[in-house]
Formats: C-alpha cells, sequence, structure tokens
C-alpha cells in the first residue's frame, strides 16, 4: 500500500509505500512527518489516527469512494474523481460542466448531511479548482444554454 501524507493545499508532506511491518511503525512515521510541520499546538495523536482508520475502513467497505482522499463523516468522501455520499449513493464529479448548479440540487436533498457536504466540497473546491467552462455558469443539467 503506498501511503501520501498531503497539506490541505495539495503540497506532498511525504510519501512512503507500507510494506510488512507492524502498523505501530508506519504510524510512527507520519506522527513524525505531523510533528515536523511546525504545528503551534500538539497534534491530537489520537484523533488522528482514529479518522485513519475510519477512512481506510471507508474507502475498504464503500468501492466508490476509492482512491478516497479524505473522509468528512458521516456521510461524504472526497476522491481524486468526485465527492461521493455513502448513504445514500451519491456523487457529484470533479468535471461536471453544471458542478456550480450541482452545489444547488445537492444542498435541496432531504437526506443531506449539511456539515459533512459543506466540509467535502470545500476541500474539493481547493483541491480540483473550478475549470473556466464550469465557473462562467453557461451549462445547466450539462448542456449548453442558449
Amino acid at each position: 500500500m503506498e501511503i501520501r501524507l498531503e497539506a490541505i493545499d495539495g503540497e506532498i508532506l511525504e510519501e512512503w509505500r507500507w510494506e510488512e511491518k507492524p502498523a505501530a511503525m508506519t504510524f510512527q512515521q507520519v506522527a513524525d512527518v505531523l510533528d515536523g510541520q511546525g504545528e503551534r499546538e500538539p497534534i491530537d495523536v489520537v484523533f488522528v489516527f482514529t479518522r485513519l482508520s475510519e477512512t481506510l475502513t471507508t474507502a475498504v467497505r464503500h468501492a466508490s469512494a476509492r482512491p478516497i482522499i479524505e473522509l468528512f463523516p458521516p456521510q461524504w468522501a472526497l476522491t481524486n474523481f468526485a465527492i461521493v455520499s455513502l448513504e445514500p449513493l451519491y456523487t457529484v464529479t470533479h468535471d461536471r460542466k453544471d458542478r456550480v448548479q450541482m452545489d444547488v440540487q445537492v444542498k435541496q436533498k432531504r437526506w443531506l448531511d449539511y456539515d459533512s457536504y459543506d466540509m467535502a466540497h470545500w476541500v474539493a473546491a481547493e483541491l480540483f479548482p473550478l475549470t473556466p467552462s464550469q465557473r462562467d455558469g453557461s451549462f445547466r443539467d450539462g448542456a449548453p444554454l442558449s
């Protein structure tokens, strides 16, 4: 398994291959990288590894959430191609021409966990910025407006 640790802006902090060694050694590598990032407050190691465990478990259980970048409990996951609702299954791909309009449509869903979606949407916008054609709003439902 390959592991990549990234900053929120997508900068790669460290990459390594998890080989046949105790998980504690890999977790120590992650902690060492995080500790060297100049954080002003101590790292909540329990939170970091609980979230890592939840993220990996989600990737194993939900094929639609692979390859997973980040989990936004309780409902949404970010992948390299979409933000995905895990329950119910619902996907908004990053390359949709009507991605801006999809934000409005998703927010009308009765089943939506707003906090989870808003965080997934915000991080997706940071990592996968809108293209000029997505920004100009000339598409609705995937078709050009006349």
